[in-house]
Formats: C-alpha cells, structure tokens, sequence
C-alpha cells in the first residue's frame, strides 16, 4: 500500500497545518491523528482512516536537519 505523507509544520487550535507532496498544505483534526503529534512530526494515512505519526522517518528528518544546521554553522565559523 502507498501512503502519503505530511509534515506538520504547525498547530492552530484544533488542527494540524501540514505540508504534503510539492508543497502543498492542508488542515487535519487533531482528533484524526493517532497520539501526540507535535510540529515535524511526519504523518500517513492508516487503512483505518486514521493518520499515524511515523516515529522513524520523522527521526531520520530531524537528524538530517541537525546535520545541516551544524554544518551551516561550521562554514560560518571558518
């Protein structure tokens, strides 16, 4: 089965403003979404309807982002 996914990007009451594929933003009730979802965290769609936050992708993102980061930093700094 092929999912697609979001990025949430930020919470405003009681949605999630995600970005999807090529960009392009769309609001999900919290209530639709399986846990705790806070602003980064990737989003799928389950067979159950529900949305899901993927743990990993969402980790593998945040560790990419970090390495940029440091290696903007690291430039500056030379």
């Amino acid at each position: 089965m092929k999912y697609m996914y979001y990025s949430v990007d930020r919470i405003e009451g009681k949605y999630a403003v995600c970005v999807g594929f090529m960009g392009r933003q769309c609001l999900i009730e919290l209530e639709k979404i399986d846990g705790k979802v806070t602003e980064g965290d990737i989003l799928a769609m389950g067979a159950d309807w529900k949305f899901h936050i993927c743990t990993e992708e969402t980790k593998i993102l945040r560790d990419s982002f970090f390495v940029r980061f440091e290696d903007l930093f690291r430039q500056r700094e030379d």
